[in-house]
C-alpha cells in the first residue's frame, strides 16, 4: 500500500488526483511506493537547495543518502507551486513506476526519477 499519501494533499486539485491515481494503480499491483514529498514552502526549497549545494561542492552528490537528489533554487521549482511531488519504489519497480507516472501525464525527469512534475509547469505560474 502506498504511503505518505497525505503529502499529496497540498498539490493543485487536478495534480493530486493525477498522483493518487499513480498510487492507486501501484497499490492495486501490490508495488509499494512512498509519497516522500508533495508541495513545499519557499523555506523549505531553499533548505534543500542550500543542502544540494553544498554536496555538490564537497563532492559527495550522489555518494551518500543525504546528497542523493537534486534540487531546485528556491522559486524555480514546481514543488513551490503544488505542480510537483516525489516518490520511491524499490529500485527494480523504477522502471515500471516512471512509466505510470508518465501514462498518468507526469514528466519524470531521468537523474532525478522519483521526481515527477507538471509538463511545462512555468507556463501556469
Amino acid at each position: 500500500m502506498a504511503t505518505g499519501k497525505l503529502k499529496l494533499g497540498a498539490l493543485e486539485s487536478d495534480v493530486r488526483a493525477a498522483a493518487e491515481w499513480c498510487c492507486d494503480v501501484a497499490d492495486y499491483y501490490s508495488v509499494p511506493v512512498t509519497v516522500v514529498s508533495g508541495k513545499r514552502s519557499f523555506q523549505e526549497q531553499s533548505r534543500l537547495y542550500r543542502n544540494y549545494r553544498q554536496c555538490v561542492e564537497s563532492g559527495r552528490f550522489g555518494r551518500t543518502p543525504d546528497c542523493k537528489y537534486p534540487a531546485n533554487p528556491p522559486g524555480e521549482s514546481a514543488h513551490e507551486y503544488g505542480l510537483a511531488w516525489d516518490s520511491v519504489v524499490p529500485a527494480e519497480y523504477m522502471p515500471w513506476w516512471i512509466h505510470v507516472r508518465e501514462l498518468a501525464g507526469f514528466d519524470v525527469l531521468r537523474g532525478d526519477e522519483p521526481h515527477a512534475e507538471v509538463p511545462n509547469w512555468r507556463a501556469y505560474v
